[in-house]
């Protein structure tokens, strides 16, 4: 009898030391789009550089790292502007916690800066320091990368801003898919 009720107590509690850490990224994989053809839960930007604002085209692809959806930021033809192009999505954040966040990005036409930046914020959004890959130089590439960082929020700090970029817009084109942020245990 002792040896069916400690069966039976392992294979209730089991589920509750075996949970997976939830993504905290809504459409990561950006297969969700609006009207307007931009992904759900994410804003797009095209921060102004010394030369101006360049054409710019946010568009879902089908080119997918594992399945028929990414996202591409696109600059179809050669500027000065030293302008970032961006999709961004801000996230709230517990603070003094450890996160893991990672982004799949590829080249798919070399010319402008890719890169990640995490934006961290405090309730007012107001910006609180940042953590991120260095621009790359966008060089064209088969495959897709993984960028990934690991950060511990600050005691204040209550958001985390994902910013996907192509910097320095000269021209080019990256594609970025399957965002992943998760709470690490402490």
């Amino acid at each position: 009898m002792k040896k069916c009720i400690l069966l039976l107590f392992l294979v209730v509690s089991l589920p509750l030391f075996a949970e997976e850490s939830k993504n905290l990224v809504k459409n990561p994989s950006f297969t969700e789009i609006s009207a307007d053809g931009m992904p759900k839960f994410w804003g797009a930007n095209i921060r102004k550089g010394p030369g101006g604002v360049p054409k710019c085209i946010f568009k879902q692809v089908k080119e997918g790292q594992d399945d028929q959806s990414a996202m591409s930021i696109n600059v179809p033809e050669r500027n000065k502007s030293k302008a970032m192009a961006e999709l961004f999505q801000h996230i709230r954040v517990k603070p003094n916690t450890k996160y893991y966040f990672s982004v799949y990005l590829k080249a798919v036409r070399s010319g402008a800066w890719p890169n990640v930046c995490l934006e961290f914020r405090d309730s007012r959004m107001k910006q609180m320091g940042h953590t991120g890959t260095k621009p790359e130089n966008g060089d064209k590439g088969k495959d897709y990368t993984l960028y990934e960082c690991s950060f511990k929020t600050k005691p204040n700090q209550k958001y985390v801003t994902i910013s996907m970029r192509l910097q320095n817009l000269g021209c080019g084109e990256v594609y970025f898919d399957n965002a992943f942020l998760i709470e690490l245990e402490n």
